[in-house]
């Protein structure tokens, strides 16, 4: 019996210790594909070109990756818009709301604004367009009689004519539904209409829409993903980038929209250096005076109303323009090797479309502003003139001008991302995505308003003459 019972212990030994061995083979297994998975994953490793994320539209991208998901799996209802009881935020654990003050299945807002020398009802309509393409779509209205069956109320601040007033059009103000501040400009010119005095607002406004990224929601000028990733998209925000013939990239397919005369630049030697378009002359940021001494050094052509050069005539929301085949942009970009998209003013997080707008084109654009572009532009797309003194940019650009070799790798971001073409439309889809997250209704107020608008956007003072930074390299 002991011999039996012996070799029963053994037998049974050995059958744990098989057990612990295939666990630890399969743990490794899964460590080697996991890592090999990793690796082959990565465009560093696979392709040698840069990886870029862009952050701002980041969080729109996953929903938009999320809403794809659920589409693809039994979640996903027969409907064209996402059930609001099947949401959940990219990170899976907080659920959404699932009702709306419309009744509807999908938010609602108001847009409070004052008509005065533009057409309100073609702007905003333009403005909104894209709002049921969004990942977590919503609507607007601009009847005061939805007023009460809205979930948030938008406030354009350019049409503020003051608190009172504000209050009085809005009452009587229930305080489950968010007055949600919102300017496409800097506190400089976002009230250039009504002049309110900032100071005044303190207390009225629970939420804020804006450029900066401690806003409660984003509105994006522009935004880019990788190629992998532009699948996502809605299929009209999805524009092959125009490349140089002279650069070894090429389209798989080639850019949508309608023909047109000029389908790529003029050879690299024969594009004139350096452009701007310039219409607003009183600036914040300087921008007429460092482009005035770049032009002790180098020729910049500047078209616009602050220019001697003339071209078409200033690009607002209502034209409906888009990069892609609009005649201004594409005779810059086709024509010139760099684009001065200098903004007006230099403040943190401030970047317009002036940047996006270029970009479909086989053109380097030089930037100046407050923002931290490498967020939201790849890695070696783009010159930032912040870093250089006009003497030392216009060396560079000649440098660069004189060396196509070394100029194409400004170019070369586009074989892996797309760029969005969307002109001067603002992107709201992540407002769309707040009106789901019941945190956005939480009481909240905005006690000090002037120094949330004003002081915490840390705008540098506008660059003068004889100012050292036109003399030496920029902090």
């Amino acid at each position: 019996m002991y011999t039996i019972g012996s070799m029963f212990r053994r037998v049974s030994s050995l059958r744990r210790l098989m057990i612990t061995f295939k666990a630890f083979l399969c743990c490794f297994a899964v460590l080697i594909i996991t890592t090999g998975y990793f690796f082959k994953l990565s465009p560093r490793q696979a392709t040698d070109t840069l990886v870029f994320m862009d952050k701002n539209f980041h969080h729109v991208l996953e929903e938009f990756r999320e809403v794809t998901l659920l589409k693809n799996s039994s979640i996903r209802s027969s409907s064209s818009l996402l059930p609001s009881n099947a949401t959940r935020t990219p990170s899976g654990t907080k659920p959404l709301k699932s009702s709306f003050r419309s009744g509807g299945p999908i938010p609602r807002f108001f847009v409070y604004f004052k008509p005065k020398n533009y057409n309100p009802k073609k702007y905003w309509s333009m403005e909104m367009e894209h709002l049921r393409q969004c990942p977590r779509p919503c609507e607007v209205t601009y009847s005061k009689k939805d007023l009460k069956s809205c979930d948030a109320i938008m406030i354009f601040m350019r049409d503020v004519p003051s608190a009172h007033s504000l209050q009085r059009d809005l009452s009587p103000r229930d305080p489950t539904q968010p007055w949600v501040v919102h300017s496409f400009e800097t506190h400089f010119i976002s009230s250039q209409i009504f002049h309110v005095k900032y100071p005044t607002l303190n207390s009225v406004f629970n939420r804020t829409l804006y450029y900066r990224a401690d806003s409660d929601a984003l509105y994006h000028h522009g935004f880019v993903v990788s190629r992998q990733d532009a699948y996502l998209l809605p299929e009209s925000w999805r524009v092959d980038p125009l490349l140089d013939p002279g650069l070894k990239i090429s389209n798989k397919k080639p850019p949508l929209g309608p023909p047109t005369n000029l389908s790529y630049s003029l050879p690299h030697g024969q594009r004139r250096l350096a452009a701007a378009f310039i219409s607003n002359c009183k600036d914040r940021s300087g921008r007429l005076t460092y482009i005035r001494a770049l032009q002790r050094y180098i020729t910049v052509d500047v078209y616009g109303g602050c220019g001697n050069l003339k071209c078409g005539g200033r690009h607002y929301v209502t034209h409906g323009y888009k990069p892609q085949t609009d005649p201004c942009l594409r005779m810059v970009g086709t024509n010139y090797l760099f684009f001065l998209a200098f903004e007006n003013a230099i403040c943190k997080d401030y970047a317009t479309e002036k940047v996006y707008n270029v970009m479909y084109y086989p053109i380097v654009p030089v930037v100046l502003g407050g923002a931290n572009y490498s967020t939201l532009l790849p890695p070696g797309s783009y010159i930032n003139a912040m870093h250089y003194s006009p003497p030392q940019l216009a060396q560079y650009l000649q440098q660069l001008a004189s060396n196509k070799e070394d100029y194409d790798r400004f170019l070369a971001w586009r074989k892996d991302y797309l760029v969005s073409t969307i002109g001067g439309v603002r992107l709201m889809c992540d407002f769309c995505s707040r009106l789901y997250d019941p945190d956005f209704y939480r009481p909240n107020i905005l006690i000090n308003f002037e120094d949330w608008f004003v002081d915490q956007s840390f705008c540098q003072e506008p660059i003068r003459e004889q100012d050292p930074r036109l003399s030496a390299t920029f902090s």
